[in-house]
């Protein structure tokens, strides 16, 4: 049997064994966990939030602003072509992140990782 992978964001997969070794069971467990809400979430956020986490993985900065976000708007338009309303839907799943703490609002538009994000 084969699976395809094609369509998952980089940041929905799980590395098991890295530069030829095993993973240690918990360091894979923990980023198996940190994913997990995905498999009960509503299919909107099942679409979106991987491909916003995938997103802020790309941004090296552990805060960062709203704007370095609305960034990469172009490529979220193409992943999504039929939603026209980008921005709004960046905020809505950044606060998203927040409430399962990925994230942290330090004040209006700007934003910090928190170790659970990775």
């Amino acid at each position: 049997m084969n699976i395809d992978l094609t369509g998952l964001v980089p940041s929905a997969l799980v590395p098991i064994v890295v530069e030829g070794g095993v993973r240690p069971q918990p360091h894979v467990l923990q980023d198996w966990l940190q994913l997990d809400f995905l498999r009960t979430s509503a299919k909107g956020a099942r679409d979106w939030l991987p491909d916003i986490i995938s997103c802020l993985r790309r941004v090296p900065a552990e805060t960062f602003r709203l704007d370095r976000v609305y960034e990469f708007g172009p490529e979220l338009k193409l992943l999504h072509p039929h939603n026209l309303n980008i921005q709004p839907k960046i905020r809505q799943q950044l606060q998203i992140l927040v409430r399962l703490g990925l994230l942290e609002r330090l004040t209006p538009g700007l934003y910090r990782k928190t170790r659970r994000f990775g």
